[in-house]
């Protein structure tokens, strides 16, 4: 859906974020072919780190990989079904963080993230989940945000409850890692819980 694509031009011009000087500036940006090279050296160089929780990586083995996911990234973002984003730092491609699945007709969606080791811990991911969040919910006027994190994740869990997300509950042995069951935990925001927040935080909340 052409018009999500329109939204989030006029999003990156847009969003201010307020944060301490010695937090990293972070930029969301669409993920292009000529990043492809940069996205496939970052994905080697986490391979080990990521692939317990993200599977999809040990099967990411070849550049071709890397450009399939971009083109299919793009093919879901013009269908209104999906927004993947890099994460950038001072003009440098970190991780990766995205919406979906969209479902505009239950105006709900899903936030997926990775970040390479050497920029952990220095808030960068809160930055990027804070931008993807507010656009969610303003510019695609999303009422439900959703983060499921593996239960043994404990730093991908900290995102979600940084955020503010409420914890639903325990989806019990929901997916089989390394052919062992693994449970997740669902996080979800509702727009009036974000709003709320945003005020308190002095960010930008529209009525």
């Amino acid at each position: 859906m052409y018009i999500i694509a329109v939204r989030f031009f006029i999003f990156l011009n847009m969003i201010k974020l307020s944060s301490p000087t010695s937090t990293p500036t972070v930029q969301l940006k669409y993920l292009s072919k000529r990043d492809v090279p940069t996205f496939f050296k970052l994905l080697k160089e986490n391979k080990e780190r990521l692939k317990y929780w993200l599977p999809w990586v040990k099967y990411t083995q070849k550049l071709t990989d890397v450009r399939n996911y971009v083109e299919e990234a793009q093919h879901r973002f013009t269908q209104g079904r999906a927004v993947f984003m890099g994460i950038w730092v001072e003009n440098q491609l970190v991780g990766n963080i995205n919406l979906q699945p969209i479902d505009l007709q239950h105006k709900k969606a899903g936030i997926g993230y990775w970040l390479d080791r050497a920029h952990t811990g220095q808030g960068i991911m809160y930055q990027a989940a804070q931008q993807i969040i507010q656009y969610g919910f303003q510019k695609l006027y999303l009422n439900r945000l959703e983060i499921a994190c593996a239960a043994e994740n404990e730093r991908s869990r900290a995102v979600p409850q940084r955020l503010g997300f409420q914890q639903e509950g325990i989806l019990r042995a929901f997916q089989i890692i390394d052919d062992a069951p693994v449970d997740v935990i669902l996080y979800s925001l509702l727009y009036d819980e974000w709003k709320k927040q945003a005020l308190t935080q002095n960010l930008t909340a529209e009525n």
